[in-house]
């Protein structure tokens, strides 16, 4: 299963993930871009050429592509494929890439992180304030129409800890593969398992 997580810039969604992936047994769905890397620490990423990422999306490497129009140039961004059935793992990605994956893996999740504008802008990475304001604007877009009230989509508002998205995200996604195999478990499967 795959978890999306969504958000606008400053939202926490890098933060979220590492701990999911680092603190929670998460797998991680490699992200691999063309856009230059922001500083040393900045290993979110697989950074490749445009011509590396050309050649992986020609053999079919990536279960999605997205591309920005930046004031540096286009930005290309690819997600690898692997096997989703075995593990629940999770991806950063906008509403566009949400809908496309729910598309794809009906059974995927999507949390989005919704914080004001205020609150993001004095969490704002070092990022020059033209850049952060053109992706402002571009979440604008992105955001602004993104229909949250349907199944699937966790909504988190205001600030919240890392642990608590992660933990209440835990919580309902047993919930919901305990009602899945509901019969399962009235039949004394996990007795038998030894669980």
């Amino acid at each position: 299963m795959i978890i999306v997580i969504t958000g606008r810039q400053g939202s926490g969604k890098s933060t979220l993930m590492k701990h999911m992936v680092e603190k929670e047994f998460y797998g991680k769905i490699e992200q691999v871009t063309t856009r230059p890397r922001r500083d040393e620490n900045d290993n979110d990423y697989t950074f490749v050429t445009d011509a590396e990422f050309k050649a992986m999306e020609a053999a079919n490497q990536f279960i999605e592509i997205r591309r920005y129009e930046t004031t540096e140039g286009v930005w290309s961004y690819g997600w690898k494929k692997k096997n989703f059935s075995d593990f629940w793992y999770v991806a950063i990605g906008d509403p566009e890439f949400w809908k496309r994956i729910k598309k794809k893996y009906p059974d995927s999740k999507c949390i989005y992180l919704d914080l004001d504008f205020n609150t993001r802008t004095m969490r704002r990475p070092n990022r020059i304030a033209d850049e952060w304001m053109r992706r402002e604007k571009a979440d604008d877009s992105l955001y602004s129409n993104f229909d949250t009230d349907v199944p699937g989509i966790y909504t988190f508002t205001g600030e919240h800890s890392v642990e608590e998205i992660s933990g209440k995200v835990g919580e309902l996604l047993m919930s919901e593969y305990m009602l899945k195999h509901k019969n399962d478990i009235e039949n004394g499967l996990w007795t038998k398992l030894g669980l």
